[in-house]
């Protein structure tokens, strides 16, 4: 399966790093920069994107690798966006999305275990929230009176891996937005088991409508 038969449209995964225990030469030997110079901003800081091709044929998905690594040895980030594949064709050479995630973590001295996750999911008119939206808002200041809540955003409880959720009815379309608690073990990540362990979460706030229900 496909991000999209999951209807999710972004998948986001992040996290923060020490800069001293990231082999920042092997990992420019790795993605073949020969010249650090060109990936030097304003600032001085390191900061390098690239594109992942998918190893399936044809490609359900694409993906983008970012680091950032400052000048002044502070905290770097990185970054793995994921998304359902796009007309534009992107060079079959590693390292692959699918494996980028552990490919990564060659280049770290320790051990990244707290990544976070973010996913954003459209789902059309043939789907509803749970949560019946937009409805009234209830006003003591006339000034506001009509007015509809057509979002929510959505706080999960503590002993739950979702942090918090944004809801959103848009006409035709509904929108989700999931962030997870920073747990995720980089080494362990894998995008299809990802969206499978969201999918519940995702059914609970956003449904397929029925035959005799009105778009």
């Amino acid at each position: 399966m496909g991000m999209e038969d999951f209807h999710c449209d972004s998948l986001h995964l992040s996290f923060g790093f020490a800069s001293e225990e990231f082999d920042k030469d092997a990992f420019l030997k790795a993605v073949e920069v020969e010249n650090e110079n060109d990936y030097i901003d304003e600032d001085g800081d390191l900061v390098l994107a690239l594109s992942l091709p998918s190893r399936q044929e044809p490609p359900t998905e694409h993906a983008h690798l970012a680091i950032f690594v400052p000048k002044d040895k502070k905290d770097g980030r990185a970054s793995l966006d994921f998304h359902p594949a796009g007309p534009k064709e992107i060079d079959k050479t590693p390292p692959y999305l699918e494996e980028s995630a552990e490919w990564l973590t060659q280049f770290f001295k320790k051990e990244i275990t707290a990544a976070q996750i973010n996913s954003a999911y459209v789902f059309d008119s043939g789907f509803a929230p749970t949560i019946p939206l937009p409805f009234p808002l209830v006003v003591s200041d006339k000034n506001l009176s009509g007015l509809k809540v057509k979002g929510l955003s959505l706080q999960f409880p503590e002993d739950t891996w979702i942090e918090d959720a944004i809801l959103q009815n848009a006409g035709a379309e509904t929108y989700l937005f999931l962030t997870t608690k920073s747990t995720v073990v980089l080494e362990d990540f894998d995008l299809n088991k990802t969206l499978e362990e969201l999918k519940e979460t995702v059914d609970s706030l956003v449904k397929e409508k029925s035959n005799g229900e009105n778009p």
